[in-house]
């Protein structure tokens, strides 16, 4: 089982390579997503830990499922 720590870091890790592959920025997912920038930022950098409501609104926003942004 993955800690807390760890669970964040692989998240971050994740989702900044899914945005990057679309080529998106941090801005445009936090406009598609309805959330801000620097919570995006937050998210990517791993130092807050998302709720299941912001991973299906940045889910949709990348145009994937949910469960596609977890790491396991």
């Amino acid at each position: 089982m993955l800690s807390k720590a760890e669970f964040t870091n692989s998240l971050a890790k994740r989702l900044k390579d899914l945005r990057k592959a679309r080529g998106i920025s941090q801005e445009l997912l936090a406009h598609e997503a309805q959330l801000y920038r620097t919570y995006v930022n937050h998210i990517e950098t791993g130092r807050y830990s998302p709720s299941a409501f912001v991973v299906y609104k940045i889910a949709n926003a990348l145009g994937i499922k949910s469960a596609d942004i977890l790491p396991f």
